[in-house]
């Protein structure tokens, strides 16, 4: 693994989480740009306008006991390529999230989350 490579995932990766956590839409969106592509089990979602509007409409639902409960299992980073495996306790036990890191952006991210519904 390329240190440097590595290391600059792990921060937008960082970044990322960090901003989710305090549902801060504007610095979740720093880390994407208007190439980025965003893959979810029901739609994939390309370009700033879509991902923010992906944002706007999920942040709400991380309630007090979600992002309480919020852990990452499990962090694999591999140069441009971080691979995520996280639960929010009984709410959602498994969620998982690839994300693919070019010059300091997200590039290309999956996202899904078992709820148990």
């Amino acid at each position: 693994m390329s240190t440097d490579t590595g290391d600059q995932t792990e921060g937008v990766l960082n970044h990322h989480l960090e901003s989710v956590e305090t549902k801060n839409l504007d610095a979740i969106m720093q880390d994407y740009d208007e190439d980025s592509i965003l893959v979810t089990p029901d739609v994939s979602i390309e370009g700033l306008d879509g991902i923010r509007g992906f944002f706007e409409a999920f942040l709400p639902g991380l309630t007090p006991g979600i992002m309480a409960n919020f852990a990452v299992d499990r962090a694999a980073i591999h140069d441009e390529l971080a691979y995520i495996i996280w639960n929010a306790g009984d709410e959602i036990p498994l969620g998982t999230g690839t994300f693919i890191v070019q010059n300091g952006k997200i590039k290309f991210q999956t996202f899904a989350a078992y709820t148990g519904d």
